[in-house]
């Protein structure tokens, strides 16, 4: 059967009721699709926007944790370990070493060398 044929088929009116209610069947599920994938969009964005907040909140309790060891002990501590402590905190402030967290008695350690 040709196209044509195919689109003169059922051209009752009870086939192209038929025809018009799949239309707005599949049109009102695209529109249900399109709406949850709005709410889907929204709830990722909340989640990022949350993410970025803990990400900063983490970074900075961190540093201020290597910073209050710098503070209590600056008296104690040679340049070296004072500056890789500053590296430190830079490198954790731009997040380029989330999750590594630096031991704040490695100046008090005898050298193994």
């Amino acid at each position: 059967m040709g196209v044509k044929q195919e689109l003169y088929k059922d051209n009752s009116k009870e086939g192209l009721a038929q025809k018009y209610n799949d239309i707005k069947s599949v049109g009102s599920l695209i529109k249900q699709q399109k709406e949850e994938l709005e709410k889907i969009q929204n709830n990722i964005k909340e989640l990022q926007e949350a993410l970025v907040s803990k990400q900063l909140n983490y970074r900075i309790n961190s540093v201020r944790r290597v910073l209050k060891h710098l503070r209590d002990y600056h008296t104690q501590l040679n340049g070296s370990d004072i500056d890789i402590m500053l590296c430190h905190c830079q490198n954790k402030l731009n997040g380029n070493i989330d999750g590594v967290e630096m031991a704040l008695d490695f100046h008090n350690k005898p050298s193994t060398e």
